[in-house]
């Protein structure tokens, strides 16, 4: 059985649009899988290349459901966000790439960061 529940959304690869200037960050260091969100200010920040050490964020990412791709496998480590009656799953695998996804979650806009 896949770790990542059937109905669960997974970002799409390689999806990149411009960013929010504000994020939603959590205030619960215990939380699993739900954010209670607070909204918090993100400051502008500068982004180096990849080619000098620098990452690129996955802006405003497109997400399939997880029985609809195969590229995750059934033990993909994941971090996991409900909120307002969505669910995401943020793949690590992702995450050590592009360090910082911008999303939005029940219509709020959400910070994801690895």
């Amino acid at each position: 059985e896949s770790v990542v529940p059937e109905n669960t959304a997974v970002p799409s690869p390689a999806v990149s649009a411009p960013a929010d200037e504000r994020a939603i960050a959590s205030t619960n260091p215990e939380s699993t899988a739900a954010v209670r969100p607070t909204e918090a200010p993100v400051a502008q920040a500068r982004v180096r290349s990849p080619q000098r050490g620098g990452f690129v964020p996955l802006d405003d990412p497109v997400f399939l459901a997880a029985n609809e791709t195969d590229y995750f496998g059934d033990e993909e480590l994941v971090l996991g966000v409900e909120f307002a009656g969505e669910v995401r799953a943020y793949p690590v695998r992702m995450l050590r790439y592009h360090h910082i996804v911008n999303d939005t979650v029940g219509g709020e806009p959400l910070l994801v960061t690895y």
